[in-house]
């Protein structure tokens, strides 16, 4: 390695005669107050020995450094560092390159890396939001059931009249009462007939015991009933009626038994 690296300076003088940076290790000559490799302030207490303790140590004398002024900026590291005498004194040693003491530094640990860890989701909030979800849905079937509800009261509301009317007619038909089931006809449909008598001749092979109407309908004033039926013998089949508002009653306009 160089002598220009500041890590392991040899500046021409021994170890003892050297400054170390406590930031870079940088050797730097003694007397200095900033380091001349990073510009760091040298801790006095960095210092492995002085020039006087050291020439004391070896019997001889060296001259006092010059001194760096505190406000020289961080220079690049020179090639290498050659000590210069001061005037008036002699130096008693000199050191050779191959003399000079070698310089190791331990590169320093490497930071721990911060690990960032995801809190763990809490179950409760999990939980809340399927409650949440859950009553939500659970309101909108609600709603529509209501809706639903109230939509199918509505048609039967409508069509409850009319769907009486048919009841009885249905009930004139098993009783064998065709007075009255004439009665319960359209005038058009009496027309049509002509008398009670002429029903019964019509009707009277198709007597229902009992019935069920499955289907309703109704718009404006005509009125659709449909279901099954079950004649004399147990023979079933199906009924169809339409009637229409006369007035604020409802007649059968149209009866088929099959």
């Amino acid at each position: 390695m160089s002598n220009s690296d500041p890590n392991q300076p040899s500046m021409g003088r021994p170890a003892s005669e050297q400054v170390f940076c406590p930031n870079c290790n940088g050797g730097n000559p003694p007397g200095n107050t900033n380091c001349m490799w990073c510009g760091k302030p040298l801790n006095a207490t960095s210092v492995s020995a002085t020039a006087s303790d050291s020439a004391a140590a070896a019997g001889t004398y060296t001259p006092p450094p010059t001194t760096m002024p505190q406000s020289q900026e961080v220079q690049p590291p020179p090639q290498a560092y050659q000590a210069q005498p001061t005037p008036g004194y002699t130096a008693q040693t000199q050191v050779t390159q191959s003399e000079q003491p070698a310089y190791s530094v331990t590169p320093p640990y490497p930071q721990p890396t911060s690990v960032v860890t995801a809190p763990p989701a809490k179950s409760g909030s999990g939980r809340r939001i399927l409650l949440i979800v859950g009553g939500v849905l659970l309101g909108l079937l609600l709603l529509c059931g209501i809706l639903f509800g109230s939509l199918f009261a509505g048609v039967i509301g409508l069509t409850q009249p009319a769907a009486d009317a048919g009841e009885k007619f249905m009930a004139a038909l098993r009783d064998g009462n065709y007075d009255a089931a004439y009665a319960l006809c359209t005038p058009s449909l009496q027309e049509e007939v002509g008398d009670a008598a002429t029903l019964k001749d019509a009707l009277s092979s198709k007597q229902p015991t009992k019935w069920t109407f499955t289907s309703r309908n109704i718009q404006n004033d005509l009125a659709t009933l449909q279901g099954t039926t079950t004649y004399t013998g147990n023979e079933t089949g199906e009924v169809e009626m339409e009637l229409r508002k006369v007035g604020n009653d409802w007649k059968v306009s149209f009866i088929n038994l099959k």
